[in-house]
């Protein structure tokens, strides 16, 4: 079973609500899918104002949203992607997940920090990704408000003009409260953690967004599965 990931880009003006609106009803289509075993999908806060905590001017949201699919069946990818496209704008990736640690369970988070990974660019595949596992450690001390930890390694592309991508993360929060009070441990924190990502990451090339899950709306009686628009 692979897993993908599925990153919608907003559209310009009036058309963006609308992207967004398409983008719930694909996760709900996806979530019910035969050929899908698991549908995680996130919708993006408007801006990044929770990721900032007051610390600079907060900046409109990269993506509309995002979703993890774990595909029961790759035959199906096609129609899959153009359920997801949403009118357009859609990146998607094979990857290999990695769920480190869930306090979670069927409660799901209030809110989550996805993150676009990528790597140096003096470090080769394998060496990125050995980091990268190994900063869930560092991870799991020093930010105690993260309920749920997974990190998602690009095998490949699926999209044609999807943008380069090493990995995927998701940070999970029980509440808004955790993710401002609680993503750092103590004072010490943040430079244990900016040594510890400075191995790996490309900070200039990783973009991070705050989103909220998405919860499926239930089916319809008798309602199709009606495939969209075709991916870019």
């Amino acid at each position: 079973m692979e897993t993908w990931i599925l990153a919608l880009r907003p559209a310009e003006g009036p058309e963006r609500a609308e992207r967004a609106r398409r983008w719930r009803q694909a996760l709900d289509a996806l979530s019910r899918h035969p050929a899908v075993a698991g549908c995680s999908g996130f919708e993006a806060e408007p801006s990044d104002a929770l990721l900032a905590r007051g610390r600079r001017e907060a900046r409109p949201s990269r993506l509309v949203g995002l979703a993890a699919l774990e595909v029961a069946d790759v035959a199906a990818g096609a129609e899959l992607l153009a359920l997801a496209a949403a009118g357009g704008g859609l990146d998607a990736w094979a990857t290999e997940r990695v769920v480190h640690w869930d306090a979670l369970g069927a409660v799901g988070a209030a809110v989550v920090m996805l993150c676009l990974v990528r790597r140096r660019p003096d470090l080769l595949a394998g060496e990125f990704r050995e980091r990268y596992r190994e900063h869930a450690r560092v991870a799991r001390v020093h930010h105690p408000g993260v309920a749920r930890y997974a990190q998602s390694f690009v095998v490949r592309a699926l999209t044609r003009h999807a943008p380069p991508a090493d990995a995927f993360a998701e940070l999970h929060f029980a509440s808004e409260r955790d993710l401002r009070e609680r993503f750092y441990r103590d004072a010490a924190s943040p430079d244990v953690v900016a040594r510890d990502v400075a191995r790996f990451l490309d900070p200039g090339r990783t973009l991070a967004v705050a989103a909220r899950p998405r919860r499926p709306a239930p089916a319809a009686a008798g309602a199709p599965i009606a495939p969209g628009a075709g991916t870019s």
